[in-house]
């Protein structure tokens, strides 16, 4: 009729209003590892270890294949090439599972932070070190400018002290005695620093020798 609306081309089918989601496909999969995995190392670690797995074993599988011809003599090499390769991932996984436990991770996270106040409170002190040199410094001016000592090298001069005054040196005085405490504690503050990078440096060298080269490939 014309008064009424025609509503077949304009209404949806049903079963478009109700779809199902779709399941993500392997293919799927692999993309969102290889767009998120520079931002979770940690989560794939393991299956870059199988991914690695599968390329040795398949290389290794062609190559025993290749030079025995096919046969028994492939199977058992390629028997004895798989059991010592899964023996060589076997540490190293144990070996990440160590590195990714959750109580190292909360002691190098603590080593971190120590680390960094130990890096701000040596500075503080390397600070307080210049400040209390230049006070013991600028008291012996005061005392050269007012006539109430001399340098030590004058000490000796009756030309430069007829008066005789003693001399003033600035490694005597009160402010520069705590000086060499500061110092102590800033030595002891850097050996702290260099011990803490030091663990780092050998859970790097860990961390490479349980994932190789894929260690580099975040950064790339």
């Amino acid at each position: 009729m014309p008064g009424q609306r025609n509503l077949s081309r304009r209404s949806a089918p049903v079963g478009a209003m109700h779809r199902t989601p779709q399941e993500d496909t392997p293919d799927d999969i692999e993309r969102v590892n290889s767009a998120v995995a520079p931002f979770r190392l940690d989560r794939n670690s393991m299956t870059v270890l199988d991914r690695e797995l599968g390329r040795i074993l398949k290389r290794e599988r062609d190559a025993a294949a290749a030079k025995s011809g096919g046969g028994d003599d492939a199977e058992s090499a390629l028997g004895s090439i798989r059991a010592d390769e899964e023996m060589e991932f076997h540490w190293r996984r144990r070996l990440l599972r160590f590195l990714h436990h959750r109580s190292v991770h909360t002691a190098m996270t603590s080593l971190l932070i120590l680390d960094l106040l130990a890096v701000v409170i040596s500075l503080e002190l390397q600070i307080q070190m210049s400040s209390k040199e230049s006070m013991a410094k600028e008291a012996c001016l005061t005392a050269y400018k007012t006539g109430a000592a001399v340098p030590a090298h004058f000490l000796n001069s009756s030309a430069c002290n007829p008066g005789g005054l003693g001399a003033c040196d600035y490694t005597q005085q009160a402010s520069y005695q705590a000086v060499h405490g500061i110092h102590i504690a800033e030595l002891a503050l850097a050996y702290i620093s260099i011990c803490i990078l030091t663990l780092f440096l050998v859970e790097n060298i860990m961390m490479m020798a349980a994932i190789g080269w894929f260690f580099f490939h975040h950064f790339f």
